[in-house]
């Protein structure tokens, strides 16, 4: 899962609704999981939206309720700097990193392709 893609939308925007069906698709007992880097990112995009520095913890502690967050260790970041796509940035090669490992164990599902 993307900060972009917060399990509950902070803010009605376009994906909204494709979000919010696609996660009722996948069913209650379905677990979502994120690099702990979400949290990072979403509290970032409260404080530039200049939210009140003092709420965003709890509004990031809302948007993930219910989703398990991955750690990003060592071996993490290895893996994100040795992805060799140029056009791949920091964010998005940790994010993939952290899933790395875990891919192979669950099924990894995309609200825009389906899988």
């Amino acid at each position: 899962m993307n900060a972009c893609a917060p399990p509950r939308p902070v803010q009605e925007e376009a994906e909204t609704e494709v979000l919010r069906h696609w996660r009722e698709e996948l069913g209650p007992q379905t677990r979502l999981v994120t690099s702990q880097l979400v949290g990072v990112e979403i509290a970032r995009t409260f404080r530039r939206a200049g939210m009140d520095r003092q709420r965003v913890p709890f509004l990031v502690g809302n948007a993930l309720t219910g989703v398990d967050q991955i750690t990003v260790d060592d071996e993490t970041l290895v893996r994100a700097a040795d992805y060799e796509v140029q056009k791949l940035g920091t964010l998005d090669a940790t994010h993939l990193a952290t899933a790395a490992p875990s891919a192979t164990n669950r099924t990894v599902s995309s609200p825009t392709t389906g899988n």
